[in-house]
C-alpha cells in the first residue's frame, strides 16, 4: 500500500495518467465509457480529439460527455489553449454529471487537491465513489487508500478499503492488486491473511510488479502464507538480482552464505558477489557482510583495489565499486 506522505504525487500521477489517454485517443475513453454508463454517444468520437475548441464547444453545448471530458482536458493541459484549472474543473464537472466515469475520477481528485475548486474531501469521495461503482479501476484503487488511510479527515473503514481495492485487483489492475496483498499482510497477528496476500502479491507479480516479485520471494523464504520453499525464493529473487535490486542481492547473498540455494554449498563466493553488489548501492546490511568476508580475506581485498563507500552505518576502506572481473549476482 502506498504510503499516505506521498498521495499528492500518486494521485497527480493518476490525473496525468487519465488526461495523457484521452489526449492521445479519446475515442478509447469514450467507448470505455459507453460500456460503464448509458452516456450520449458522440457525433465523431473518432475524431473529437481533432476538432476546433469551437466545435467541441457546440458538441458540448448538446450533451455530448466526450466533447465535455476532452475540454477538460485541453484546459488541464494546456493543449491548444492557456491551460486554466478552473476551466478544466469546470468542463470536467459537466461530463461528471453526464455520467463518465473518467471525469468523475478526475471532479474527486480536483476536490480532493483543491485544484480549480475548492477542496472538500466529501465531495472527493462522492464523485470517487460514483466512478468506482461504475468500474472505473483509478477510482477503486484512489477510495481504497483513501479509507485505508482516512485522508482528508474521512473516517477509516478497512471494510469499505477492502470492498474497492478487491474490485480494483479483479480488474487485472497490479497495483492494486499488490495494494490488497499488502491490506491483507499489515493486518493484526489476528486477522492477517498471509495467503491472501500472497496469492495477490503473485498476481500483481506475474504482471512485472517488482515490488510485489520481491515480496513473493520473501513469503517463500519465511515461509509467510506459503510452505517455505528455496527453489521458488530463488527463482522470484534471481531476477531481481541481476536487475540490480540492492534488496534482492543481500537476500541472495544470504542463500548463498546459508546453502540455501539449489546445487550450491554454504559459504559460496557467490554470496560475497551479492553482498558486493548490494553494497556498492548503498544497502547497509549488504555493507557489513561484504566488510566483515574483506577482512577475513585479505587476499580477496587485495585484488581490489582500494576505494571507499559510505552506508548510513558504515564507511569501508576496501574495494573498488565497479570491479569488472565480479560476476553478476544471480
Amino acid at each position: 500500500m502506498r504510503v499516505s506522505q506521498i498521495w499528492r504525487s500518486v494521485f497527480t500521477c493518476s490525473i496525468i495518467y487519465i488526461f495523457m489517454a484521452a489526449a492521445a485517443n479519446t475515442s478509447v475513453d469514450a467507448n470505455a465509457s459507453e460500456k460503464q454508463a448509458p452516456l450520449k454517444a458522440s457525433t465523431a468520437a473518432s475524431t473529437v480529439d481533432q476538432r476546433s475548441l469551437e466545435e467541441l464547444e457546440v458538441l458540448a453545448r448538446t450533451g455530448d460527455a466526450g466533447a465535455n471530458y476532452t475540454l477538460g482536458v485541453r484546459y488541464a493541459k494546456g493543449l491548444g489553449v492557456s491551460a486554466d484549472p478552473i476551466k478544466a474543473f469546470s468542463r470536467m464537472r459537466s461530463a461528471a454529471h453526464q455520467g463518465h466515469p473518467d471525469a468523475q475520477t478526475a471532479v474527486g481528485l480536483y476536490y480532493l487537491f483543491g485544484t480549480g475548486t475548492k477542496a472538500s474531501p466529501q465531495d472527493a469521495v462522492k464523485w470517487l465513489s460514483s466512478a468506482a461503482t461504475r468500474g472505473n479501476i483509478e477510482a477503486q484503487g484512489i477510495l481504497a487508500e483513501i479509507y485505508f488511510y482516512g485522508t482528508g479527515g474521512t473516517a477509516k473503514n478497512r471494510k469499505e478499503a477492502l470492498k474497492w481495492a478487491v474490485a480494483a485487483a479483479k480488474q487485472g489492475d497490479p497495483e492494486s492488486q499488490y495494494n490488497l496483498a499488502v491490506l491483507y499482510s499489515q493486518d493484526d497477528a489476528k486477522t492477517a491473511n498471509h495467503a491472501e496476500a500472497v496469492k495477490w502479491y503473485k498476481a500483481a507479480a506475474n504482471q512485472g510488479h517488482l515490488d510485489a516479485q520481491m515480496q513473493v520471494a520473501v513469503a517463500y523464504l519465511e515461509g509467510h502464507g506459503v510452505t517455505p520453499d528455496f527453489n521458488e525464493a530463488y527463482r522470484w529473487l534471481k531476477p531481481l538480482a541481476k536487475q540490480g535490486n540492492s534488496s534482492a542481492q543481500t537476500r541472495l547473498g544470504f542463500m548463498y552464505q546459508n546453502g540455501k540455494v539449489p546445487g550450491q554449498s554454504a559459504g559460496s563466493s557467490r554470496a560475497e558477489i551479492c553482498f558486493y553488489r548490494a553494497a556498492k548501492q548503498g544497502n547497509p546490511e549488504a555493507a557489513v557482510q561484504f566488510r566483515r568476508f574483506a577482512s577475513e580475506n585479505p587476499g580477496f581485498a587485495e585484488a581490489i583495489a582500494a576505494a571507499s563507500i559510505s552506508t548510513p552505518n558504515n564507511t569501508m576502506t576496501q574495494g573498488e565499486w565497479a570491479m569488472p572481473q565480479l560476476a553478476n549476482c544471480e
